[in-house]
């Protein structure tokens, strides 16, 4: 999202795992909130996203998304929201909370997968 480029930028978030920068970036833009990425091209972190491997990814290059410091309440709670939102969406019939991360990058990762969506490593049963 295009910013104005007199504002100062702090960091949000710095994280190898593209597909947690792809949640965070897309979920500021429907909030209206711009933001900068930087470390890695954008192209990385969509194709990462959607299973093409990265090479950046695969050797661990961050990628450090920003907002703008007079945004960062804001976005703070819009990260906070998204949150909630996927935990509440990982609900099952009986009332408890399904919720597994990954050992190696903590990417949330379904019971049923047998690897990690982002960062393909190998989960243990």
């Amino acid at each position: 999202m295009v910013r104005n480029s007199r504002e100062h930028l702090v960091e949000l978030i710095r994280s190898s795992n593209y597909r947690e920068i792809y949640v965070v970036y897309r979920s500021l833009e429907i909030a209206g909130i711009p933001y900068e990425i930087k470390g890695v091209k954008m192209r990385e972190i969509v194709s990462s996203t959607f299973g093409i491997p990265s090479l950046l990814q695969m050797i661990g290059q961050e990628a450090v998304l920003l907002v703008p410091a007079s945004k960062l309440e804001e976005a703070w709670k819009v990260l906070e929201d998204k949150k909630e939102q996927t935990l509440m969406s990982e609900e099952v019939e009986d009332g408890d909370i399904e919720y597994l991360e990954c050992s190696e990058c903590g990417c949330p990762v379904d019971p049923e997968d047998e690897v990690c969506p982002g960062c393909g490593e190998k989960l243990s049963d």
